[in-house]
C-alpha cells in the first residue's frame, strides 16, 4: 500500500502530517506555510514553492523507508518525483548552467554540473546531520544566505552584460560570456548560498525521518535517486544553452541573447529577495 502510517514531519513549519488524514494535513500545512512565510521578510522561501507537493511527497513516503530491505519499489515514486521538480525547474543552478553551455558547451560545463552534484549531496548529508533544522529555526541565517546569492548573480548578470557588449565590438561572433566555466569546487561552494537547494536538502531529509535518526541506506538511497534524476535535469539545461548558442552566427543575435542571458540572471537574483 502506497499511503500507509506515516511518520514524518515537514520540518518547514512544524506541521505534523499523517497519511489517515492527508487532505487536511496539507490544507494546514499550506495555510501555516504560506502565513509564515508571507508574514516573515527574512525568510528565503515563498508560495512559489508549492507546499501542496512537499506535503504530499512527505505524506505518501511510506514508514517503510526507514527499513530499506521491506520497502517496495513504488515507494521511490514519490522521491523521484520530488527530484524531479526540483531539479528540472528554474533556479539559479539552472539559469547558471544554461549560460555555461551556452559559452562554453557541454563538454566543457561538466566540472560546473560535477559541483552543483557535489554541493546538493553534502547540503543533503548535513541536513540529516540537522544543520538544515537549525538553519530553519534562525531566520537570520536565511537572510545572510538570500543576500549573498542575490549579489553573486547581480555581478554575474552584469559580467554577462559586459560580455554581450564585447560580443557586438568584436563582430566576429565567436566571444563567450565569461572567461572561463565555473570550476567544481566554486560550484559546490555555490550551494551554500542558494536556497533552492537548501530547501531541496531539508524537505528530502524530513521526507526520509521516521522515530529514529536515518542510517547509511537511507542516505545512500536518496542520493543515488537525486543524482540519478538531477544529471539529467542539469543536462538539459545546459544542453539547451548549447543548442541556442549553435543556433545564433550573427553577431546581433548573439548579443541580444547575451542580454536576454543578463536579464534572466539578474531576474533569478531578484527572485532571493522575494
Amino acid at each position: 500500500m502506497l499511503m500507509p502510517r506515516c511518520r514524518a514531519r515537514l520540518r518547514t513549519d512544524g506541521t505534523r502530517l499523517r497519511a489517515g488524514s492527508c487532505p487536511a494535513a496539507i490544507e494546514a500545512a499550506s495555510s501555516s506555510a504560506t502565513a509564515r512565510y508571507r508574514g516573515s521578510s527574512s525568510f528565503a522561501m515563498d508560495t512559489t514553492v508549492s507546499h501542496y507537493f512537499l506535503a504530499m511527497c512527505i505524506c505518501t513516503l511510506p514508514s517503510c523507508c526507514s527499513n530499506l530491505s521491506r520497502m517496495p519499489t513504488v515507494a521511490l515514486l514519490p522521491l523521484a518525483l520530488f527530484c524531479l521538480v526540483a531539479s528540472i525547474t528554474p533556479g539559479p543552478n539552472n539559469v547558471l548552467l544554461m549560460r555555461s553551455g551556452a559559452s562554453f558547451g557541454v563538454r566543457g560545463s561538466t566540472g560546473h554540473m560535477l559541483g552543483i552534484q557535489l554541493g546538493c549531496l553534502a547540503l543533503l548529508l548535513l541536513c540529516w546531520m540537522g544543520v538544515g533544522t537549525l538553519l530553519l529555526a534562525l531566520p537570520t541565517a536565511f537572510l545572510v544566505m538570500r543576500w549573498a546569492c542575490f549579489l553573486y548573480l547581480l555581478w554575474l548578470a552584469l559580467v554577462i552584460l559586459g560580455e554581450a557588449r564585447g560580443v557586438a565590438a568584436a563582430g566576429n561572433g565567436n566571444g563567450a560570456f565569461l572567461p572561463r566555466p565555473m570550476r567544481w569546487y566554486e560550484a559546490s561552494a555555490f550551494q551554500l548560498v542558494n536556497p533552492k537547494a537548501w530547501m531541496m536538502a531539508v524537505t528530502m531529509a524530513s521526507a526520509f525521518y521516521g522515530s529514529n535518526a536515518p542510517g547509511a541506506p537511507e542516505i545512500a538511497v536518496a542520493a543515488a535517486t537525486w543524482v540519478a534524476i538531477g544529471t539529467p535535469s542539469m543536462l538539459v539545461w545546459t544542453l539547451w544553452g548549447a543548442t541556442i548558442e549553435r543556433v545564433l552566427r550573427r553577431p546581433r543575435e548573439r548579443q541580444v541573447y547575451a542580454l536576454l542571458m543578463a536579464a534572466a540572471v539578474a531576474a533569478t537574483a531578484l527572485w532571493m529577495l522575494r
